[in-house]
């Protein structure tokens, strides 16, 4: 097996040598998959839509760049794993995704330092790989998902249930290493698996897809996306550390199950998995997932008003916007989402067809400066553009600060008002106040 050298990897973008899978490594990764899928559909969701797999024999078990996987399904087989323990291992690199570690890593990398509780502690790459993973190995052993490999890392009183901050463990770690000048690091001995000594995984530099994603917010839409399949699919359970994560990175403050969910599912009903059908979006991957295609949204069309006056054109409100509407997205999972964007007059109009969309979106009105208008605040032009366009909308809901000239008339489709004011009135529709 040619060895791959970690520190060569995090030194530059050393390439992966790869290999077409024999149809033995396939089934062996895709039954693992399969197992993921059927017991825990967060991670599979996450897995499927948003990092691929290749394989290698040029690490010992896997690696991640926070896009690609790379296994070693041969490696696997030989240390006797199963299915649950790749997929184990499978949901562990995707966490390395949604917790964005390689992309800090790179950070700390360029610091050459890790701030952390008002010190400053020299940077070790092996150090904080070992950090990184008692506290995602101690979460997914206390979510049950799947099996740790006897390779894995964890320590309980470096982290439970995988509550603490990596830099924290990083921190205690620290006092039982011992720094030399070129930033390498004497590993600590305690808690450290039977097989690897830095445990099953290889941190990799990230990969542009998975910065390019990060500036685009999309892996924050992304973690809330795969949350709401999870509860669709009945495995709603997550380990305590991902709520709190959950709601710390893009938590929508307004209550759409309760407001939005109800009134859509009445209309289209939940969204379900056919397994007669596969989604077509993952099988032109390359490598191709295979996956169910929904048989039905949630929701038909959901327009959004969103008001560009001068109250609400900056960047914290254009922030609270969006997650908010990457919430809809997540939760109803709309055939059609109609952004209309308006102060005294519609300055736009997008059509949202996929959750991708949302986030072209995004990046298009940043590049533009932000959100189209910054005039008076006037509603009645979104209504009259939704006559225009002939259509009616299952729900409009309208992100704004409710100071504006409402319309005489009340539509015969629901309007929800998600107002950043507090205590204010609304002529008809439900008013829900949203926090910035």
């Amino acid at each position: 097996m040619n060895t791959f050298d970690l520190a060569d990897a995090v030194a530059r973008r050393a390439p992966m040598p790869t290999y077409k899978p024999t149809p033995e490594d396939e089934k062996f990764i895709r039954d693992s998959m399969a197992y993921l899928v059927m017991k825990h559909a967060f991670w599979a969701h996450l897995l499927y839509n948003e990092m691929r797999i290749e394989y290698t024999e040029a690490v010992p078990f896997a690696a991640t760049d926070s896009y690609t996987i790379f296994l070693n399904p041969k490696a696997m087989r030989e240390a006797g794993w199963t299915f649950a323990e790749v997929a184990f291992v499978l949901a562990h690199e995707v966490a390395h995704f949604f917790f964005g570690d390689l992309l800090m890593m790179a950070k700390y990398d360029q610091d050459k330092c890790v701030a952390v509780n008002g010190k400053s502690l020299p940077y070790s790459v092996e150090l904080m790989n070992i950090a990184e993973d008692y506290r995602i190995n101690a979460m997914l052993v206390e979510g049950k998902v799947g099996k740790m490999p006897k390779e894995g890392l964890l320590d309980v009183a470096l982290s439970a249930k995988g509550m603490e901050r990596a830099i924290d463990i990083y921190e205690q770690l620290a006092k039982n290493a011992t720094f030399k000048r070129t930033a390498s690091v004497q590993r600590p001995g305690r808690g450290q698996g039977k097989g690897q000594p830095n445990g099953f995984d290889i941190h990799l530099q990230p990969g542009q897809k998975a910065k390019d994603a990060d500036k685009a917010g999309k892996r924050e839409q992304a973690v809330v996306a795969a949350a709401q399949a999870a509860e669709a699919a009945g495995q709603g359970n997550l380990p305590a550390a991902l709520k709190v994560m959950l709601g710390e990175i893009i938590d929508p403050k307004v209550p759409w199950q309760d407001f939005l969910r109800s009134t859509m599912l009445r209309r289209g009903g939940d969204p379900v998995y056919d397994w007669r059908y596969l989604d077509k979006r993952l099988l032109v991957r390359d490598p191709q997932m295979f996956f169910a295609r929904q048989g039905h949204t949630g929701a038909g069309t959901v327009v959004i008003g969103y008001d560009t006056s001068g109250s609400c054109v900056n960047p914290q409100t254009q922030q609270t916007f969006f997650s908010e509407m990457a919430g809809i997205v997540a939760d109803l999972n709309p055939q059609q989402l109609i952004v209309i964007w308006c102060d005294a007059k519609v300055q736009r109009v997008d059509d949202i067809e996929d959750p991708e969309d949302l986030e072209e979106l995004r990046a298009d009105i940043n590049k533009r400066g932000g959100a189209p208008g910054g005039g008076g605040t006037d509603f009645r032009p979104v209504f009259r553009k939704i006559d225009k366009l002939g259509i009616t909308p299952d729900m409009l809901v309208y992100l704004t600060d409710t100071y504006g000239t409402f319309p005489e008339l009340e539509p015969d489709y629901p309007v929800i008002w998600a107002s950043i004011a507090k205590n204010v009135r609304v002529p008809f529709g439900d008013l829900v106040e949203v926090d910035l």
